[in-house]
């Protein structure tokens, strides 16, 4: 396995009941957020995406929906931003002030990965 590839492999993070994401952080910021496929998060009963990012908290929030790869999500998170057209989602820290404990167990989910992907800025910016 080349170089490249364990770095991806090192990234990925189990997502929901059987997907996976990759940790990523921007490069000023250092800002750690998970990047996965829309089709992984929840449905409702309608087969529908359960929210559309910008709702109220309880809304946007996932339960036990992150872990390590291998393992039971146990980690909450927040959805930032769905595009279920192209299936991409990016999931981050849980931002409520009720879910401090969470957001401690996200912060501690995204720091063990090692080492996360790496997002530029985009040239010119």
């Amino acid at each position: 396995m080349t170089e490249s590839h364990q770095r991806m492999r090192g990234a990925i993070v189990r997502v929901g009941v059987g997907g996976r994401g990759f940790v990523v952080e921007f490069e000023r910021n250092q800002t750690r957020l998970v990047i996965t496929a829309a089709h992984c998060l929840p449905l409702d009963g309608n087969g529908y995406l359960k929210l559309t990012p910008g709702h109220v908290t309880h809304e946007k929030t996932y339960k036990k929906f992150l872990g390590p790869l291998g393992a039971e999500p146990t980690v909450w998170c927040d959805c930032l931003f769905v595009n279920p057209i192209n299936d991409i989602a990016v999931l981050g820290r849980p931002e409520h002030p009720d879910l401090f404990e969470q957001a401690r167990a996200y912060d501690k989910l995204v720091d063990e990965v090692r080492p996360p992907l790496t997002i530029a800025a985009p040239v010119g910016a």
